[in-house]
């Protein structure tokens, strides 16, 4: 909020393509509609209660633009686990997970996530709840610094989260950090997905849903962003990931779903031994 506030005065909120509020970031910040509308008339959390999140759903984009859809897909994430889904191009991998977080319309089933119902709420209030998404694609501000990015990941919230949030993902991913004032359209694709990532994290989620994050990276980079969701999930955090490279994912993974023909083929659970 506060890099919003030195760019842009007066502000103007919209939510669902109206407006809620405008005039200075102060005023902006007291107007009960713009919390409830973000926020949803709550404080930003900082426990974690169970997340889990359990889908059945025949999804469409709003826009039409696919014409077959994925039919019905039953799965979860239970606390604390990494969960993986990987299958062919076109299986409905990603849509599913747009799915969850609201992106893409759910006709049929239900998407439940802290054994609250959020079938089709905004993605905005999603955020709000505790369930942050890295897309694959254009996941950074490029004419934005690095760190500038991270302020942006935490405009919802309202407790004075600097500098710990911004110092933790920089500690997770130490590349950043001398690079802090570039630009993030300067950066290379593995260097770019961590701030894409560790802008996630500025909100504390308690559920990161990642669509390919080592998509067109690296060896090297695949390695350390492997690396460094794991380390995120050690920390209580779950996660939900689409990706390619199935079987270093999976052996990482708590448990993987396999998708076929838009349809859930095969659930796999790695040996605890």
């Amino acid at each position: 909020m506060d890099l919003i506030a030195r760019l842009c005065e007066p502000v103007v909120v919209m939510a669902e393509g109206k407006v809620l509020a405008q005039g200075t970031m102060d005023e902006v910040r007291a107007n009960q509609a713009v919390r409830e509308a973000y926020l949803g008339g709550v404080a930003h959390a900082g426990g974690r209660p169970r997340v889990s999140c359990s889908t059945g759903q025949r999804a469409t984009r709003r826009l039409r633009r696919r014409r077959h859809p994925p039919r019905r897909i039953d799965s979860r994430v239970d606390e604390g686990e990494i969960v993986v889904v990987v299958g062919p191009n076109g299986a409905g991998k990603s849509t599913a997970m747009k799915a969850v977080f609201g992106l893409v319309h759910v006709r049929e089933g239900r998407v439940r996530f802290d054994d609250q119902d959020i079938t089709n709420l905004q993605p905005d209030r999603i955020v709000a709840r505790g369930m942050c998404y890295v897309p694959q694609e254009k996941n950074v501000f490029p004419s934005l610094t690095v760190n500038e990015n991270l302020e942006m990941g935490a405009f919802i919230r309202r407790d004075d989260y600097r500098p710990a949030s911004s110092t933790a993902v920089y500690d997770l991913f130490p590349p950043l950090k001398e690079k802090r004032g570039q630009k993030a359209g300067t950066l290379s694709g593995g260097q770019r997905q961590m701030v894409a990532i560790g802008r996630a994290l500025m909100l504390e989620p308690r559920l990161l849903l990642l669509d390919e994050p080592t998509a067109g990276l690296s060896p090297h980079f695949i390695e350390l962003i492997f690396e460094r969701i794991r380390a995120i999930n050690e920390q209580g955090v779950g996660i939900l990931m689409v990706e390619q490279n199935a079987k270093e994912a999976l052996g990482f993974a708590h448990r993987g779903y396999v998708l076929v023909l838009r349809a859930r083929r095969a659930t796999r659970t790695p040996d605890p031994t």
